[in-house]
């Protein structure tokens, strides 16, 4: 033994743990001993990280013990729904937040981000940011200044609810501002910030550079008139400006560039004319307007954000100008009486939801050039009876077209690759629908509920996700390629009878077997690959005879939220497990007698081969994962051929017979010489005809000095040493082995001489 290494490494443990609790009380305290004169020359250490992570995209943050936020990194923050689930903002009860620094690169700053940071006594915002989110800086209450760089041009509502803030610099005139909230109006810069433009002797307008803030009426006045006249050098009207206020007629004048957030929501307004200087429409701007029932929007429109129109009940139909780049998540969902929606351009993005429960519409006609559909984007439009999307879509979102129950006809776009969970899911008046070539992905329940009575399968799909046909009573024949090599059992209801047609000793010809389906031969294919177990674990044999079994097992769970970064993603699977009844599915083909060595790489932590015999087989090798834990019984029994297993270390348990009758077997290894010895690798180690005679360590049926040579090798260099036979190094019978079976050897050694 290494008698100075291990001073070493006593030393080094004794000065570590009798400074871990003076370093524990420090990380927690934060506590500054007095600098000493001898310390004076020491230069001032940096503040130390105590928290960090992504903050979406490719954003990062980390926390200081002094206080400071940093946001670093390039691009949009992921927008938080709600405080909470702000990762930063939780270490907020434990370290205060004093400073945020949001470095150069960041384009956007998202929704609740710095939510009730009221330790915060400055905020740095870049040139690079464009966009504020809502009550992004709500209730930081000690700031006094804050600079808004000239490049953000919307900011969310009541972001800046600072009940103290007295100094605000914004850079641009035509910044879009959302609702100021109360806090904000309580403020003293409030007062310092408008100016009142008076319209006639009922009403004043109160504006803050080119944005358009209030309206007030005189105290003789008790409701706003019918008709409102906005002044012409406003550029944007902030949000909540009329907000149920009841009014009939606004002329909005041709320098408007940004209607702001709920600017008009829940107002009669029944009139409107949009000019064509209008680029944004925001948030719910005229969500609820239920008097309005036409509505022209404008070719110099760009943008539809969250709620525009929503529940705009009597709106009759809906011209998207060209220029329109973006539609956003609800934009005109619960537009009840919309009949006719008209796509003059291909929009870029098209939001969740964005035309749910039009339930009046009948028919919609989309061409979108590598566009991005939300979710749900037409479900619940009971009266869509045709659907014709053509371009470059990819993906056909989940629920698209979720409870459209009138649809029976649908047309696809060429080059779609996609078709997500419940595409179409309760469409019940779908009797077919053809896949187009280059679709490679069905999701879950794709085609459920619906009335489709056959199917022919695109030859560029992989697999048949879970219950894509569940409660389809009429489907009665289903054509499956070649290509698909995983077939969910659920994908039709358990006691449906469908004819199937593909190739032989295919997955559908597995699934036919299974199902007990009439099966419809177009060819044979060759047996030499396929998937063994609930997830990817996947099974090919080569030409030499070496079966590999590949794949990490099933998922349990979507991508997630990991616990110590929310928004890092990670995949959750149960243990691998492998079903061998796949090498007698079709006995004429005899794998078994083609079969000469097995490795399995999927991380199984329990081998169970008993749904197949390996008695007969001409199997001479197999190595086993480092994950495995216990090998069940019978699992290689009577297997005459094999003559060589190798174990990991984390085998801690291997079951009565499971090597029984493998009369050839005469080579064993483990990864590591760490095994657990146990009754159950004793009994092997006998199997195995290394008789586990005491003392013998490297195997040689004697005990004599090469033994102990052996034994003191192997506590110096440890697991870069192997023995032969780890039950015989066991020699005081406890169990383990340590430097009382190497002096118990020595003294055995001696007595037999």
């Amino acid at each position: 033994m290494n008698t100075k290494k291990t001073i070493a490494l006593i030393s080094a443990a004794a000065l570590i743990c009798s400074s871990a609790p003076f370093q524990t009380v420090s990380l927690k305290n934060n506590i500054t001993a007095a600098a000493s004169e001898a310390d004076k020359d020491i230069p001032e250490e940096k503040a130390r990280i105590i928290g960090f992570g992504h903050g979406g995209g490719s954003t990062s943050w980390e926390l200081t013990d002094d206080g400071t936020l940093t946001i670093n990194g390039s691009g949009d923050m992921y927008d938080f729904p709600e405080p909470s689930v702000c990762p930063w903002l939780r270490e907020r009860n434990y370290h205060p937040i004093r400073k945020i620094v949001i470095e150069e690169g960041i384009t956007s700053i998202s929704s609740y981000a710095f939510y009730g940071c009221d330790e915060a006594e400055q905020i740095i915002i870049p040139d690079s940011v464009t966009s504020i989110g809502r009550e992004a800086f709500s209730g930081c209450s000690m700031i006094k200044e804050l600079t808004i760089p000239d490049s953000v041009k919307t900011i969310g509502n009541e972001a800046f609810e600072m009940e103290n803030l007295e100094v605000l610099e914004l850079g641009s005139p035509d910044v879009i501002i959302g609702k100021l909230g109360k806090t904000f109006k309580s403020s003293p810069y409030y007062t310092k910030l408008l100016k009142e433009q008076k319209a006639d002797d009922k009403i004043t307008f109160l504006t803050a550079g080119n944005t358009l803030i209030d309206i007030i009426t005189a105290d003789t006045v008790e409701d706003l008139p019918e008709k409102i006249t906005i002044p012409d050098n406003i550029s944007s009207v902030a949000g909540g400006c009329f907000e149920n206020k009841k009014i009939k007629s606004v002329i909005l004048p041709e320098s408007l560039k940004y209607i702001s957030d709920s600017s008009f929501e829940g107002s009669t307004l029944a009139e409107l004319v949009i000019p064509e200087s209008v680029e944004y429409i925001g948030d719910s701007a005229f969500r609820k307007c239920k008097s309005l029932s036409e509505v022209t929007l404008p070719s110099s429109l760009e943008y539809i954000a969250a709620y525009a129109f929503a529940g705009c009940e009597n709106i009759k139909e809906i011209n998207i100008p060209e220029n329109v780049k973006s539609i956003s998540n609800h934009a005109f969902s619960d537009c009840s009486g919309i009949e006719s929606i008209k796509f003059e351009g291909s929009p870029e993005v098209i939001g969740n939801y964005a035309f749910r429960s039009c339930t009046s519409l009948t028919d919609i006609s989309l061409s979108v050039k590598d566009a991005e559909l939300g979710g749900y984007v037409f479900s619940d439009c009971t009266n869509l009876k045709s659907a014709k999307i053509s371009g470059s879509l990819k993906t056909l979102p989940d629920n698209a077209f979720l409870k459209c129950t009138s649809l029976s006809s649908v047309i696809l776009p060429e080059n779609l690759q996609e078709l997500d969970v419940h595409a179409f899911s309760e469409c019940s008046s779908l009797k077919e629908i053809e896949i187009p070539s280059s679709v490679n992905y069905i999701g879950y329940g794709a085609f459920s509920d619906t009335a489709i009575s056959s199917v022919i399968l695109p030859d560029s799909l992989t697999q048949i996700s879970p219950e894509i046909f569940k409660n389809c009573p009429e489907l009665t024949f289903i054509r499956i390629p070649s290509s698909v090599e995983k077939i969910a059992d659920n994908f039709i209801d358990e006691d449906q009878k469908i004819t199937i047609k593909g190739m032989k000793y295919s997955a559908a010809h597995e699934m036919a077997i299974l199902k007990k389906s009439e099966f419809i031969s177009e060819g044979e294919s060759e047996y030499t690959s396929g998937y063994c177990g609930p997830g990817d674990e996947y099974w090919k044999l080569d030409d030499d005879g070496t079966l590999t079994i590949t794949g990490e097992g099933a998922i349990i769970g979507d991508m997630v939220s990991a616990m110590l970064d929310l928004y890092s993603s990670t995949l959750i699977r149960d243990p691998a497990s492998v079903d061998f009844s796949f090498l007698t599915r079709y006995p004429e083909l005899d794998l078994m007698h083609r079969i000469k060595k097995i490795e399995i790489e999927s991380p199984i932590e329990e081998l169970d081969t008993t749904s197949v015999s390996f008695a007969d087989s001409t199997l001479e090798s197999v190595k086993l994962p480092k994950t495995l834990k216990k090998i069940k019984s019978d699992s290689f029994k009577d297997c005459k051929s094999l003559k060589s297993v190798l174990l990991p270390d984390s085998t801690a348990e291997i079951e009565n017979g499971a090597f029984d009758g493998c009369t050839s077997l005469e080579e064993t290894e483990f990864y590591k010489s760490e095994n657990i010895v146990s009754e159950e690798s004793e009994q092997l180690a006998r199997l195995w005809h290394m008789p586990a005679v005491k003392g013998d360590i490297n195997g040689n049926n004697s005990v004599d000095a090469s033994d102990l040579l052996l034994f003191s090798k192997w506590m110096l260099e440890g697991s870069e040493t192997r023995m032969i036979n780890r039950s015989g190094a066991m020699v005081t019978n406890d169990k383990t082995i340590n430097i009382a079976d190497f002096v118990a050897l020595k003294d055995l050694i001696i007595n037999e001489k």
